[in-house]
């Protein structure tokens, strides 16, 4: 039989795509169909239901830009915890562009998290921990008008008391856990995550107002062990200073086993941890303290 022309030839997919292709068949297969995961027709009204009531694209819309929502979010995504899947304060309306970049920096973070893989590969869902790094980045932010400084470190690390030890009156601080703690009315340690989503778009209009402000100076308080994500954040907002204190995993413990709330939710705290010192990666231009 001839050989096709090649212009009906198949593609050849060299050693790497055909590893991604297997990969994305894998995955596929572990997270199962639509329905299998729950995204059958009763969702599909209670999406609708919900898209009307927020027709805008969440992320747009904490950063200035007015565009409609196409779909409705997970915040904490299904395999992180499915008891939220018909929780309301857990949904956000998104625009396709918007979802999409969640998706990729949420996969991002799967992938290179190694307590992550430890987890697809056990085929168990991912541990409680993993939301603290897979905060999608807000869409359309502005630099922000003011100098400031972001602090990043793992948790327990004495980032908000450096900021306190540094910071003026009428400074501006913003801390994703301030802004839970304040909504819920519980602790900045132990807010219910089922504030996540209205603390997170505070917190982002937050940021987004700093590009309007004319006095004063910023601080902005996030975990971020990944050094391409400080990079985002600095050359987004246009950051004076990217300060990420590197206190070690023994003194973070010990810092919460003389913290009432933390020391109650020690396992967890260990945990969350030694996640953010798996997957921290050095960056040129960081001010590191130790």
């Amino acid at each position: 039989m001839p050989s096709l022309p090649p212009l009906f030839r198949p593609p050849h997919l060299g050693p790497r795509k055909h590893a991604e292709a297997r990969r994305q068949q894998e995955l596929a297969r572990r997270r199962g169909t639509k329905t299998e995961r729950g995204y059958d027709a009763r969702w599909e009204r209670a999406s609708l239901r919900h898209r009307r009531a927020h027709p805008l694209c969440v992320c747009c819309k904490a950063n200035g830009i007015i565009k409609a929502a196409e779909l409705v979010d997970h915040i904490v995504p299904r395999v992180l915890a499915p008891s939220l899947f018909w929780d309301e304060a857990n949904w956000q309306s998104l625009c396709q562009i918007c979802d999409k970049r969640i998706k990729r920096r949420i996969e991002r973070a799967y992938e290179q998290g190694k307590a992550a893989r430890a987890a697809l590969r056990l085929d168990r869902p991912l541990p409680e921990f993993f939301w603290v790094f897979s905060d999608p980045h807000p869409h359309g932010l502005r630099p922000s008008a003011i100098p400031l400084t972001i602090v990043c470190g793992p948790p327990a690390g004495g980032k908000t008391t450096w900021v306190a030890q540094h910071k003026a009156d009428g400074d501006v601080v913003i801390d994703l856990d301030e802004i839970g703690a304040r909504l819920s009315g519980e602790p900045p340690e132990a807010w219910s995550r089922e504030w996540l989503a209205k603390a997170i778009a505070e917190r982002n209009q937050l940021l987004g107002s700093l590009a309007g402000r004319s006095e004063g100076r910023a601080w902005f308080i996030v975990c971020e062990p990944l050094a391409e994500d400080r990079q985002w954040w600095g050359d987004t907002l246009r950051a004076e200073r990217v300060v990420v204190i590197e206190a070690k995993p023994k003194e973070c413990v010990r810092r919460c086993r003389a913290h009432p709330v933390r020391a109650a939710q020690l396992e967890r705290y260990k945990a969350i941890i030694d996640a953010w010192w798996d997957r921290y990666t050095t960056r040129d231009g960081d001010e590191v303290i130790r």
